[in-house]
C-alpha cells in the first residue's frame, strides 16, 4: 500500500513513526516525543489561526463558526482593547 492509499483509508502514519523510532533507538520513547511535538506544534498553529481569523472575519461569521480565541480568555484581545479605547 502506498502512503496516499493508507491515508485515504483512514490509517495514520503513527505506527510507522513509532516503528521507525523503535528500530532506530530500541525504544518507543523518541517516537512518542516526535508525535507529542507534532501535536503541540499543530495546537499552537490552530490557536494562532483562531486569533487571526477572529480579527479578520465579521463578528457574525465568528460566532457562527465557533472560532476559539485564547487571547480573549487570558487578558483580552489587542483589537478588542483598541476598540474600547476608541469608543
Amino acid at each position: 500500500m502506498t502512503r496516499t492509499s493508507l491515508l485515504k483509508s483512514g490509517h495514520t502514519p503513527t505506527p510507522s513513526i513509532l516503528g521507525a523510532a523503535k528500530d532506530a533507538t530500541g525504544t518507543y520513547a523518541w517516537g512518542l516525543v516526535v508525535l507529542a511535538l507534532v501535536f503541540a506544534a499543530g495546537t499552537f498553529v490552530l490557536l494562532e489561526l483562531g486569533v487571526r481569523w477572529r480579527s479578520r472575519w465579521a463578528e457574525g461569521a465568528v460566532a457562527q463558526s465557533g472560532i476559539f480565541n485564547y487571547r480573549s480568555k487570558i487578558g483580552g484581545d489587542v483589537a478588542e482593547r483598541e476598540k474600547g479605547r476608541a469608543a
